[in-house]
């Protein structure tokens, strides 16, 4: 992709060389520039998504050696420039599985905060969740630009300008809200050996989420 919102589709393998008629170019975002994009790799086609300037996602289809011109999804929500982060995450190329992590801000404005959304990478028009569903709970905090999801491990990691990295995840499903607790090793309460236990001898418990806090 360019400033001039053209998509470029080029043969890796027979770049032409610096001669004319070996790359696909259309105006894909005509009304502004494309600073990043996520691909999503299928069996018989590969899905290119691109953020618009002043307006929602789209995701383009290249088969067989050329990309459909017309978008084959959109989403209903946007941001006001094209320099959000975004990537892919799925399982392979098996179809309902992927989400499309993408980033918006208003950057109208210097040091305001952003929002990381999740749509259905299927159908851009599904969005699954964003970070300010919560009212706060979730929040980014201040944006940064061009800076790519990382999808690891069942979390998302987001890098901003207020010096940290954000991390996203599933909240743990029991009452509370408060974590299942893990128990790493039982010892004997004095000399911390880790035998076998015989009847009413003290011992220690190790692990993580294990009692209240205080």
């Amino acid at each position: 992709g360019d400033k001039a919102g053209q998509l470029y589709l080029v043969n890796g393998d027979a770049m032409g060389h610096g001669t004319s008629g070996t790359a696909q170019i259309f105006a894909a975002l005509p009304t502004g520039g494309i600073f990043n994009m996520a691909i999503w790799n299928q069996a018989n086609s590969t899905l290119v998504y691109i953020p618009q300037l002043n307006g929602a996602f789209q995701c383009y289809q290249e088969a067989g050696g050329s990309f459909n011109q017309t978008p084959v999804s959109v989403s209903l929500t946007g941001s006001t420039d094209p320099y959000g982060g975004m990537a892919i995450s799925a399982n392979g190329a098996q179809s309902g599985t992927a989400i499309l992590w993408a980033l918006t801000d208003d950057n109208t404005q210097w040091n305001l905060p952003g929002t990381l959304h999740a749509y259905d990478a299927s159908n851009l028009a599904n969005e699954v969740w964003n970070s300010d569903m919560t009212g706060g709970t979730d929040a980014l905090g201040t944006f940064a630009k061009f800076a790519n999801p990382t999808v690891a491990n069942g979390h998302v990691y987001v890098s901003t300008w207020g010096n940290s990295v954000v991390v996203y995840g599933l909240l743990p499903a029991n009452g509370g809200g408060q974590a299942q607790p893990a128990i790493g090793g039982v010892a004997n309460s004095a000399s911390y050996a880790v035998n076998a236990v015989s009847p009413g001898e003290l011992v220690t418990i190790f692990g993580s989420n294990i009692g209240p806090a205080n």
